[in-house]
């Protein structure tokens, strides 16, 4: 997943410490054979996304050399990851101060990193630029070169860097799963998978080549071997928090949301920061909605803002859900929350000029929720393609949904076909988008293939909770219809 992908922008290549006996041809600065072991032991365990391990080893290493900046770096950023704040800030301040003493490839790239934590992005431009233009052949700042190829969704160049990754270690195990998710964002599926299965054969008894391939396929419908993927990276790593909440939107895309609000809550306990388990409760408030418990979800995320007050995201969902219950003045007291916290993020002048400026998605959400709640349906349709152009190719199904809900609402049932049928391209299983399809050819009295979107939904979600209500009416309105036909 693109987290994933993020968490991944500064491993190393691993080499063997007895290769680089001598000081000056190691590639980090340390005096100590045993500091080195440690953190070479980091990175193979972070190359994993084994972070509490490799967090360990990072502390060994700068306690065995407290002058070992990379260390101190590294560490630092799992600190960060870990919500643990006095720790990350005496590894960074550690890691600043001994930068006259490190080479210079490792000076920028610890700038480059701070950078990125204090989403300075004049800073990692900057740091960038430098890494690129001084060491272009650099292992890392190809890496870089990569990553920041494929956030700008420049897939194919992304996929170029990527090669170039291969060229300079065929054996690099995380240059292919990068791969697998570019060819899949290219709508290249086959490749994408076969990226993956190369991954886990180069990185045998890891848990994250299952994860990765799980993940491509459950964008593509294919929800039950996807689970076995993720039951399978669990038996190798029990209780990583990624593949517990991977668990968890396979049961929500199979309609077993009991199923899924307990592999989310587990993932909230596991939960490494604040960031994750309000990532957590988020998907819990969708599940209970969709459970037609909306109360239950608007509770939930009542407390959740108590304690993160300033989560744009919190708002903009929470003002959702009271627009989708017709609260619209508590809606709008949401988005007034949303524009003021975007507002403060924007007065940072951390954003270079050549960096485009949108409006948030946070925003347009609640807007479209709210003009649509309000029956304003070109402005709605409007907010969504926004979101659309933003997002896409990286979550396009959320937005199409809901330009399908917006064009069934406005009565345009073609409208509504045309994006939920693009939606179905890539994944047939899109469970409520087959529901919101069979609505559509109910308007236009197409019963025949009401019946086959009907049957459809129906099979995708066979194993979900019983007593939803989409699932009853659902049912009824396949047995009326095949009724009518036999009749």
């Amino acid at each position: 997943m693109y987290k994933k992908v993020i968490l991944i922008l500064f491993v190393v290549l691993a080499v063997s410490s007895a290769i680089y006996a001598l000081l000056d041809r190691r590639p980090v600065t340390t005096s100590s054979d045993e500091a080195y072991k440690a953190y070479e032991k980091g990175l193979d365990y972070y190359n994993k996304l084994y972070t509490k391990e490799a967090l360990q080893e990072y502390e060994r290493a700068f306690k065995l050399d407290p002058q070992f900046a990379m260390a101190h770096f590294r560490a630092a950023t799992l600190f960060y990851d870990f919500d643990r704040k006095e720790k990350y800030e005496e590894s960074r301040e550690k890691a600043l101060a001994l930068l006259d003493k490190v080479k210079d490839i490792e000076r920028l790239q610890i700038l480059h990193g701070f950078a990125r934590i204090d989403r300075n992005m004049k800073e990692v431009e900057k740091y960038s630029k430098e890494l690129i233009d001084r060491y272009p052949d650099h292992f890392e700042t190809v890496y870089i070169q990569a990553h920041k190829l494929y956030e700008e969704q420049k897939f194919e160049e992304a996929a170029e860097a990527s090669l170039r990754i291969l060229k300079i270690n065929p054996e690099y195990a995380l240059a292919y799963n990068l791969l697998g998710y570019i060819y899949y964002f290219l709508g290249e599926y086959e490749k994408s998978l076969e990226y993956l299965k190369k991954y886990a054969e180069i990185a045998e008894g890891q848990a994250n080549p299952h994860d990765s391939r799980g993940e491509i396929l459950m964008y593509l419908g294919h929800y039950d071997e996807a689970l076995r993927e993720f039951m399978i990276a669990d038996s190798i790593k029990p209780n990583l928090q990624f593949v517990i909440t991977h668990m968890g939107d396979v049961y929500s895309s199979k309609w077993m949301f009991r199923d899924a609000i307990g592999a989310y809550m587990k993932t909230a306990e596991l939960a490494s920061n604040e960031r994750m388990r309000v990532e957590q409760n988020l998907k819990i408030s969708s599940c209970y909605y969709y459970m037609d418990k909306a109360d239950e979800g608007i509770a939930i995320l009542e407390e959740t803002v108590n304690g993160s007050p300033d989560n744009i995201a919190l708002h903009s969902r929470l003002g959702g859900l009271y627009a989708l219950t017709g609260d619209l003045d508590k809606a709008l007291v949401e988005l007034g929350m949303v524009k003021g916290l975007i507002a403060r993020e924007q007065a940072s002048d951390n954003y270079p000029d050549s960096v485009e400026r949108h409006t948030p998605l946070a925003q347009l959400y609640l807007e479209s929720r709210i003009a649509l709640a309000r029956g304003y349906y070109p402005e709605a349709v409007d907010y969504l393609k926004q979101v659309l152009d933003q997002l896409k190719p990286y979550n396009f199904a959320y937005p199409l949904r809901r330009m399908g809900e917006v064009y069934l609402e406005a009565g345009m049932p073609d409208s509504a076909i045309a994006v939920l049928s693009e939606v179905l391209e890539r994944n047939p299983n899109d469970a409520l988008c087959l529901y919101r399809l069979s609505e559509a050819y109910q308007l236009k009295n197409m019963a025949k293939e009401q019946m086959e979107a009907l049957k459809r939904f129906l099979a995708v979600t066979k194993d979900a909770d019983e007593n939803i209500s989409r699932i009853r009416e659902a049912r009824l309105t396949l047995s009326r219809l095949e009724n009518l036909i036999t009749s």
